[in-house]
């Protein structure tokens, strides 16, 4: 039988081991780095029985952690599974990765990740991830900080994939909302001054000092990245360019929102979301014309297990919800009643779409 050997990294977060080792105990190992916990975190894993190790990794870098922490993977393990204790499977994983594992062949499995949550536990963002991986040398993690899963010697089109049934393989995220992202722009120019040339951390670093909201660094960073080689980084590059055009709104600059939006959406056509921060931006504009041009050519989009984190709203009420608003603002109530009645059958404990639907008859 495949062997399967859960790894991982932690720092002082008793709270979720419990729940975490429930799910994990599913695997034939769990195996855990503590980086120096002062509260019972090692001592409640140990309980549930994890394999525990603790080093202090001094300066602080995620790749170095994670390098670390498979270290303890055992040499019979035919898979490993990365997670954090933050995350939770859903039942019957390990049985799901046993039957599609093919030890000796599989080399990387893609599956779904949730990484957020509404407040009745529906999936919002969501994204195909990369975590799990053969148990041979060639696999290392890289960079500082958003760490990337990385093969020695082979690139994405030349490793063996499988692809994972997300109705039985689904791992989901419930972050700690108490914790600082403070650490992560030191650590992204970290990443930039040991590669200046790599696209990723260029593009993570804009990112973050977005989420900073430092609107105007945000705005010289992601332009610089549109300056960089983006081959085999096409959502990424997508994804810096839809980010530097809520920048530019957020500076009140309507052109450089809409021309980059624009770029995003014919840039990457088999995601909704470029398209529909463009329809968002449309409906802000009040260019209602626009926006049902733009919600249209949403709708048109195809869902795709792509490397993207996308709202999985973008494929239920969300295109529906701009669409009915900017058809009523035109006059046509009959194609406005049409798309209010369909986002209510995606969303129908909305009380905003139900008051809005008394607009429509």
């Amino acid at each position: 039988m495949t062997k399967v050997c859960v790894y991982a990294i932690t720092k002082n977060e008793e709270q979720f081991v419990e729940r975490w080792m429930k799910s994990m105990s599913e695997a034939d190992y769990v195996v855990v780095l503590d980086t120096g916990s002062t509260d019972n975190t090692v001592e409640e894993l140990r309980k549930h029985g994890a394999i525990v190790e603790q080093k202090i990794i001094d300066p602080w870098r995620f790749d170095v952690a994670r390098n670390e922490s498979m270290e303890l993977i055992p040499s019979d393990a035919d898979v490993c599974v990365c997670t954090d204790l933050d995350e939770i499977f859903e039942p019957g994983w390990a049985d799901t990765l046993r039957e599609h594992w093919v030890p000796g062949t599989t080399e990387k499995a893609k599956y779904l990740y949730s990484w957020s949550h509404d407040e009745n536990d529906r999936s919002l963002i969501q994204i195909w991830y990369e975590k799990v991986h053969a148990n041979t040398d060639d696999w290392y993690w890289a960079m500082p900080v958003h760490e990337a899963l990385t093969h020695r010697s082979k690139n994405d089109r030349d490793i063996s994939m499988i692809y994972l049934p997300e109705d039985s393989f689904h791992l989901h995220h419930y972050p700690d909302l108490s914790k600082s992202r403070g650490q992560y722009l030191d650590l992204m120019r970290m990443g930039i001054d040991e590669n200046p040339d790599c696209f990723m951390q260029n593009w993570y670093y804009g990112r973050e000092l977005y989420f900073h909201k430092r609107y105007r660094d945000a705005i010289d960073q992601l332009e610089y990245v549109k300056t960089m080689k983006y081959r085999g980084f096409e959502y990424q590059r997508a994804a810096s360019l839809t980010f530097l055009g809520h920048a530019y709104k957020m500076v009140n600059d309507s052109k450089g929102a809409e021309e980059n939006y624009l770029i995003a959406a014919n840039m990457m056509n088999n995601v909704r979301e470029p398209m529909l921060f463009l329809t968002q931006f449309y409906y802000e504009q009040q260019r209602w014309y626009a926006c049902v041009d733009a919600g249209l050519r949403t709708l048109a989009i195809d869902y795709t297990k792509g490397a993207w984190y996308e709202d999985s709203r973008n494929y239920k009420e969300k295109p529906h919800d701009y669409l009915s608003i900017a058809y009523w603002n035109i006059g046509d109530i009959e194609k406005g009643r049409y798309h209010i009645e369909k986002a209510l059958e995606y969303d129908p404990n909305n009380e905003r779409l139900h008051s809005n639907y008394k607009y429509f008859v």
